[in-house]
């Protein structure tokens, strides 16, 4: 009987789950930590205008400040897509080996596990805190318009470029692979705080906890394990994207 030949242990093709790719820490990318908090600040800043220009254009309207944040987060993805025009390689834009359905598929999963717990948390059905000064009751096509905008469009835009494609590999490559990633999910987190601060009237202080921090915490982390596991931030603006999907669903069950 012949005897096959056996591969070398090191030209095996190498095989990690999905936890040794997230806990793996990345290389250094070409920019440096400044750059990271310049990119977040600009981020913030970009919303900020945003809703200055909003007010003088939709002035007295209903959805002028979920236009006023369309626009500065459209504002704020266009300038750190340009300042790292010479590092797109290292934003990891391109595409991954893993089908985007099946992606968008899990982050549904996920969006509506959180749902549920946060119902469970809360004891309320709200919507994002990004969308609750919509008039829920009486809703305009151009109160959806800038509502589909937001979510789906502007705001992954922004946040998966500031921070799973600037910040993520930063932290991962100086904190390690999950504590990075946990440290981009509460720097995230912290942003959507005092970019969209929930409502906090009412006797249940939970509701503010959850939406304006929790909530955000969780979701950044799975936008980051998805990063970090494909090694595509495009991954993870389509799985940001399906989220958005599902809180303007909600806010269409709502109304």
């Amino acid at each position: 009987m012949t005897k096959r030949p056996q591969t070398p242990t090191s030209q095996l093709p190498e095989r990690r789950g999905v936890l040794a790719r997230i806990a793996a820490p990345e290389s250094a990318p070409p920019w440096s930590f400044a750059t990271v908090v310049i990119s977040v600040i600009a981020a913030f800043v970009a919303l900020v205008v945003g809703t200055i220009i909003a007010q003088v254009w939709f002035e007295g309207q209903p959805f002028a400040t979920v236009a006023g944040w369309t626009i500065g987060g459209i504002m704020g993805a266009l300038f750190i897509y340009q300042t790292r025009r010479r590092d797109l390689p290292a934003l990891k834009l391109t595409a991954t080996p893993t089908p985007l359905p099946f992606i968008m598929f899990i982050a549904l999963g996920f969006a509506l596990a959180f749902d549920v717990i946060g119902l469970a948390v809360t004891g309320v059905f709200a919507p994002s805190p990004e969308l609750a000064s919509l008039p829920i009751a009486a809703m305009t096509p151009m109160s959806w318009l800038f509502a589909v905008l937001l979510m789906v469009a502007a705001q992954p835009a922004l946040e998966e470029l500031a921070f799973r494609g600037v910040a993520l590999p930063s932290l991962r490559h100086a904190l390690g692979g999950w504590g990075g990633m946990i440290a981009c999910a509460g720097l995230s987190a912290a942003f959507h705080l005092l970019a969209y601060p929930p409502n906090t009237a009412g006797d249940n202080s939970l509701i503010p906890l959850w939406y304006g921090l929790l909530l955000p915490f969780l979701d950044a982390l799975i936008f980051g394990a998805i990063r970090a596991s494909t090694g595509s931030t495009r991954a993870a603006l389509a799985a940001h994207a399906i989220f958005g999907v599902f809180a303007v669903i909600k806010l269409l069950v709502i109304a």
